[in-house]
């Protein structure tokens, strides 16, 4: 994968899971219970501080969170490399 597109694919992520924290509406500490974190780990992902966050551990905190993707790749020779879908 392109570096950029795996900047890009890693931005998305991080926004499908900051928006599903803040639509859950509950604290940090409770989501940080549900993530198997302390409460400043999730301070530093709703704050993008600290060490940053791989693709595959946010994936693991969407499911956490009860959010089912699917992510397929595209042939080789594509314009585009993943497709990403979201579930709820």
């Amino acid at each position: 994968m392109k570096s950029k597109s795996l900047n890009q694919f890693h931005e998305s992520i991080y926004q499908i899971l900051l928006a599903r924290i803040k639509e859950r509406g509950q604290s940090q500490r409770v989501i940080a219970e549900q993530l198997g974190l302390g409460q400043p780990r999730v301070s530093n992902l709703v704050n993008r501080t600290g060490c940053p966050f791989t693709i595959g551990v946010m994936l693991q905190y969407l499911e956490d969170l009860d959010v089912t993707y699917q992510i397929k790749e595209y042939p080789e020779g594509s314009d585009r490399v993943l497709q990403f879908n979201i579930f709820k």
